[in-house]
């Protein structure tokens, strides 16, 4: 999860992915992530240390065959996501405390249910939270960061995975806050480098001009990814309105190709409208339609590539949404990535509490 000041761009690196099945996985891990760790400033190596240790531990321990940990490089520290399908925990509600369990002051014994390994992750941890099902397994995750982030009205977080677990990611996303935020996915054409370049300089743009219109970032896109194997990608824009307001000026969508967007809000989902095509070909693409939609307080926007199979659903996982958007996308690519293609998750929730206006909650129909 991420929440930000104005005026920055935040493009992430992909994860790494390590299987953790027996106790020398553990090891393995807890040295790549020390290694990781040894490169952000104001990190304790060992509290990097310490945190992928437990999580490796618990994997053997409780969610046989064990599961993995994704990791990656944070802009102010490093995530850790340890994923498995093991039978779940039987007391959730009292093991994320909503993402502060890391703030409680009792000791692990004294909370009823929460195992120890999780109380000295939750503790040592930055950022904290999980979510388990039964069966189906548990995601959790663990933050270190140098400082706390500050919190604006929405936060993001978001999964990427290469194809079959290793090398360059074809996939990528940004998201950018200046009052409105802007935020893409894009899938570059294939697997491998070629695909990461395609998908760089389809971010390059954006990154550039976050804030410019969504229709001449996408015409600027397809341009810049004319040297490249082109791809797909879909972008939105999210104007929150002015404080205090029960209703924002909206959600704006473009997308060419087959990356997905749907919006939650109040129990029910919308797909966004895109169209078929891939940018970069040689013969172009016609200027990409922008649809608008109302953005209640407390929506959620999720984007995914196509690594990800067809009928995926927060809302199928009760109290999902509303978890930390990184443990959201982690569920969502536990049980719909394809191992053959690379896997991107970007969730974004507005952290503002919904009305009870009458109006609440209604996703309304695309203008064009």
């Amino acid at each position: 999860m991420a929440t930000l000041k104005a005026s920055t761009a935040i493009i992430e690196s992909a994860h790494r992915c390590h299987f953790v099945r027996a106790e020398e996985d553990v090891g393995a891990l807890r040295r790549a992530v020390v290694e990781l760790a040894s490169r952000c400033l104001g990190l304790r190596a060992a509290d990097a240390a310490l945190v992928a240790t437990e999580l490796g531990t618990n994997l053997v321990r409780h969610a046989t065959p064990g599961g993995y940990v994704l990791y990656r490089a944070d802009r102010e520290g490093i995530e850790l996501l340890a994923v498995d399908r093991g039978p779940g925990l039987a007391h959730q509600g009292q093991l994320a405390l909503r993402g502060a369990a890391h703030a409680s002051p009792d000791p692990p014994a004294r909370r009823r249910g929460l195992g120890i390994g999780l109380g000295v992750v939750a503790r040592t941890a930055t950022e904290f939270d999980l979510y388990s099902s039964r069966p189906g397994g548990t995601v959790v995750l663990a933050r270190l960061l140098s400082h706390p982030r500050q919190r604006t009205w929405c936060r993001w977080g978001a999964v990427n995975v290469p194809r079959d677990h290793v090398g360059d990611s074809g996939d990528g996303w940004m998201v950018s806050v200046n009052g409105t935020l802007t935020a893409l996915v894009v899938d570059g054409l294939g697997h491998g480098e070629a695909a990461a370049r395609a998908a760089r300089a389809a971010i390059s743009v954006f990154a550039a001009q976050p804030g410019a219109e969504l229709a001449d970032l996408m015409d600027r896109a397809d341009q810049a990814m004319r040297s490249t194997r082109g791809g797909a990608l879909g972008a939105c824009s999210i104007d929150p309105g002015s404080p205090g307001a029960s209703f924002g000026a909206g959600l704006r969508y473009v997308g060419v190709g087959n990356v997905v967007g749907r919006l939650f809000s109040q129990g029910k989902s919308q797909g966004l409208v895109g169209r078929e095509g891939t940018l970069g070909t040689p013969l172009g693409v016609r200027r990409a339609p922008v649809a608008t939609y109302q953005w209640p307080p407390g929506a959620t926007v999720i984007l995914a590539s196509d690594g990800l199979r067809t009928r995926w659903d927060p809302l199928a996982y009760p109290g999902l949404l509303g978890r930390d958007p990184s443990v959201v996308a982690a569920v969502l690519h536990r049980d719909f990535g394809r191992t053959s293609d690379d896997a991107t998750v970007l969730v974004i929730e507005d952290l503002r509490s919904g009305s009870s206006g009458a109006e609440e909650g209604r996703l309304a129909s695309p203008r064009r």
